[in-house]
């Protein structure tokens, strides 16, 4: 898959490894991101925002194979009925069947996404390959960070580290009659590479939040809602964000 790139690199004029590239995927507002992002970016990191898809809005899942026959599928029936249906097909199809292959599209277009999600992260994490990454999620890119790390793509001492800010893994479950991804992490990861942030006022966007527990990831509770804009949501999930760049210092590639 093809991913737009929106790449803006600070040069480190001092001896050592190269500054930390900062792989960004964001969700449906920019959120926390608006201001991460200019820290990051101050202290010298390769910033580097994925366009991944994200339903509803179009994108590449609109292509998908999956995606284009449950369409296909419904044309179908549609020019079927119009030959020989009476009103009562027509009701039987509005009430019954159009419900049932509405869900089971977006079931696909959300599992689609999140695997189309993963393969661009994936690809930009193997074009930094040499220097310390870190991954940085919010909302529906968190919830694709989720994925990758249900997959053990991170979490280990040899992969990069990650933030997840208010990771949807449990609203996309839902949707893709899926089973969590925190759910699915069994305790894997190092606390030391995977932080995640969730608001203990956003249990619209992200349900379930007690399942992140048994993660082993580094788990913080912030006083907010989604976006994460009060003042104090803003200095700790800064000081978070330092936590991560520390760390990089000090990590062995």
């Amino acid at each position: 898959h093809e991913q737009s790139l929106r790449v803006s690199e600070h040069m480190n004029h001092h001896q050592g490894p190269p500054p930390p590239a900062v792989i960004i995927l964001g969700g449906w507002s920019p959120g926390p991101l608006l201001y991460l992002q200019d820290f990051l970016a101050s202290n010298q990191c390769r910033m580097i925002e994925l366009q991944i898809p994200m339903p509803p809005i179009p994108g590449s899942w609109c292509s998908d194979k999956a995606v284009c026959g449950t369409i296909g599928i419904l044309i179908l029936m549609i020019v079927g009925l119009a030959w020989y249906a009476s009103d009562l097909h027509w009701l039987w199809f509005a009430f019954i069947v159009f419900p049932i292959w509405f869900r089971f599209l977006a079931a696909i277009v959300v599992r689609v996404s999140i695997q189309q999600g993963v393969q661009i992260a994936l690809k930009a994490m193997r074009e930094n390959e040499g220097r310390e990454t870190i991954l940085v999620g919010f909302s529906w890119g968190a919830a694709v960070l989720g994925e990758m790390m249900a997959l053990g793509m991170i979490g280990r001492f040899d992969q990069p580290l990650a933030l997840l800010i208010a990771p949807t893994t449990s609203l996309v479950a839902t949707v893709a009659k899926k089973r969590d991804a925190a759910l699915r992490i069994r305790g894997s990861c190092n606390p030391s590479r995977v932080f995640v942030v969730h608001g203990t006022a956003d249990h619209a966007f992200c349900p379930n939040q007690e399942r992140w527990q048994d993660t082993g990831a580094s788990l913080h509770y912030l006083v907010d809602n989604h976006v994460f804009m009060r003042h104090p949501s803003q200095r700790q999930l800064i000081n978070i964000a330092g936590t991560i760049l520390r760390s990089t210092e000090t990590h062995v590639f």
